[in-house]
């Protein structure tokens, strides 16, 4: 009687343990580690990859501060939104990839990345994510990869945020292929030949649009194409990016591998200069964009081989643009249509730009040729804004408005 009752007190146990939730793990790597022990901080395994084959939902691997020589691949890994996967470096924690990619994420859902330093990938990118959903990468820093240091494929609701992207000698820092909501956020990006690329691409499955993009506080600088490239984006904010010491274009909407070249994107408080001899044009939507919105944003162009502010008369459809601040060659106009120059005056009379403003940098910043793009005392970008419901701070998130209006560009004055 009394082992009858030890067993059914000990299949009772055994129930109830099986109905409360598995306590998250936190398991640690270190490049003096072994894989062949326990995965503690103070047994820790060698390699990544061994630290990613223990996890779960709500798991956290610690990558120790040192050297990792491993190609890193993540597969099938699911996470939840209450119990996402954490794999998180300490500072000094640097990955050298042994192959085509740093990190591959595939087939897999809630995954954060945090910390880590990603070098070496020849052939893909830093970090990889094809077919996965609700993946984060969180301050991390990218460099000496080619040709990309980020790049996704099918995979929807990625957030990139507070990384630096060095991209030199690469073709792009970031590359958002088929992937809704995607949002950068608060990061650097510079050397390569394209800053960040979206890209709706029909060949590669989807719909052939990015729906729903959220770019916004962005420094990005030293890129010789492309700085900001829409292939087929939809329902997107570009918002408080800073623009600087570029060789080729600025922002850029248009069709490309994608549908079409999408509308109602909402372009708000961007700061995009271009010296005299360095860039093609400041913004452009070219291949019947619709319905966009451009406003609070300095666009400087003085190099005059394209304007300022370049349009197509077939992406004028639904076009919404004021309170910005343009500046281009002397002698040339503002806006260009088509292959032509158009000055702000002409521009106001097809129903643009009514309360937008003309004025050079020595009107506008601090010292832009040295790189500091704050507003000057008596800026012409100060209280000559509008308030843009989604834009409710600045590039370093100081709270919109600071004064008496809101001021145009990424910068809000007086903080």
């Amino acid at each position: 009687m009394i082992k009858r009752y030890v067993a059914t007190a000990g299949i009772l146990i055994a129930l109830v343990l099986a109905g409360l939730p598995a306590m998250a793990a936190t398991v640690c790597v270190c490049p003096a580690g072994d894989d062949q022990a326990a995965g503690t901080s103070q047994a820790p395994w060698k390699t990544i990859q061994r630290g990613v084959k223990a996890l779960s939902a709500g798991d956290t691997l610690v990558v120790m501060s040192g050297e990792y020589n491993e190609t890193v691949n993540i597969s099938e890994l699911r996470g939840t939104e209450e119990k996402p996967v954490t794999i998180s470096g300490e500072p000094g924690a640097l990955l050298v990839t042994a192959g085509r990619d740093g990190v591959m994420i595939y087939k897999s859902a809630w995954i954060v990345v945090e910390g880590l330093e990603i070098t070496g990938a020849n052939g893909k990118a830093g970090l990889r994510i094809a077919d996965s959903n609700h993946v984060t990468v969180s301050s991390c820093n990218f460099s000496e990869n080619k040709p990309w240091c980020i790049k996704t494929g099918l995979s929807d609701y990625v957030t990139v945020e507070n990384c630096r992207m060095d991209g030199t000698g690469g073709a792009i820092c970031i590359y958002f292929s088929t992937t809704d909501h995607p949002v950068l956020s608060g990061c650097e990006l510079y050397g390569a030949q394209m800053g960040l690329h979206v890209n709706g691409d029909l060949g590669e499955g989807g719909d052939g649009m990015i729906s729903y993009a959220r770019f916004v506080g962005n420094t990005i600088h030293d890129i010789t194409k492309t700085c900001i490239n829409l292939d087929g984006a939809e329902h997107a904010l570009v918002a408080n990016n800073l623009l600087y010491n570029n060789t080729g274009k600025g922002i850029a909407s248009f069709k490309g591998n994608g549908r079409e070249t999408g509308g109602f994107n909402v372009f708000a408080n961007n700061t995009v200069y271009f010296r005299k001899g360095q860039g093609r044009y400041a913004f452009k939507v070219i291949g019947g964009g619709h319905d966009d919105t451009l406003v609070n944003n300095i666009f400087i162009n003085s190099s005059g081989q394209e304007a300022a502010l370049a349009m197509e008369a077939d992406s004028l459809k639904g076009f919404a643009c004021n309170n910005n601040i343009l500046f281009g060659r002397a002698g040339k106009g503002v806006v260009g249509i088509g292959d032509g120059f158009i000055t702000l005056a002409d521009w106001r009379a097809r129903g643009f730009d009514a309360d937008s403003i003309e004025a050079g940098p020595a009107d506008i910043f601090v010292d832009a040729e040295g790189g500091d793009f704050h507003l000057a005392a008596g800026s012409a970008a100060i209280d000559a804004g509008v308030g843009v419901g989604a834009v409710t701070s600045d590039i370093d998130g100081n709270k919109r408005p600071a004064g008496a209006g809101f001021d145009i560009g990424c910068y809000e004055y007086g903080k």
